[in-house]
């Protein structure tokens, strides 16, 4: 018998490969840890979704973090904990400005990715929604707001730090094509 109670692990860059496969390896480890009586709980930066998607694959009733930690779900049943949102006039305020710039931006709302459709998508569509504008967009109760634009970068930073710092999470990511800003 371990001393291990609770094990949370992340999805991508952790359990994930780059195709976002699992290894069996890692699936099995985890699946015999959870019939140990191990606590398995994915946390990660995923909406719900995405999220179950993976946790089912491990065992059903997996409790979830997800969302940057915007919802707790409880495993057996899919039941909400806890669901943060960001409040509709700081959403509508950064759409506003996006949409007057005609920059992009994504919503997740948990259950799908909202995309604005200002500039041609060159990867992936991820199984984005698009929509003519970011006031549509965060229409649906955004859990995070993700903007890649480099100006829309700058103008999140300065408005979420300035103004809205005490009631939004800001995370920056720095990749190959540049950074990447998110709030939740």
């Amino acid at each position: 018998m371990t001393d291990i109670k609770l094990l949370a692990i992340d999805l991508d860059d952790t359990l994930l490969t780059d195709s976002k496969e699992m290894e069996p390896k890692a699936k099995y480890l985890l699946r015999r840890a959870s019939s140990e009586g191990i606590h398995v709980v994915i946390s990660t930066g995923r909406g719900y979704a995405s999220a179950s998607y993976y946790s089912s694959m491990i065992a059903e009733g997996l409790p979830l973090i997800s969302g940057n930690g915007a919802r707790l779900t409880h495993g057996r049943n899919g039941e909400k904990l806890l669901h943060s949102t960001i409040a509709g006039n700081i959403s509508s305020e950064i759409a506003s400005y996006f949409d007057m710039n005609k920059w992009d931006l994504i919503v997740s709302t948990g259950e799908k990715l909202i995309r604005t459709n200002y500039t041609p998508l060159t990867t992936e569509d991820y199984g984005f929604t698009f929509v003519d504008s970011g006031l549509v967009a965060t229409s649906n109760f955004p859990e995070c707001i993700i903007s890649g634009d480099e100006k829309g970068v700058d103008y999140l930073i300065d408005i979420c730090e300035n103004r809205f710092s005490e009631k939004v999470y800001v995370e920056i990511f720095h990749n190959n094509d540049g950074s990447i800003f998110s709030v939740s």
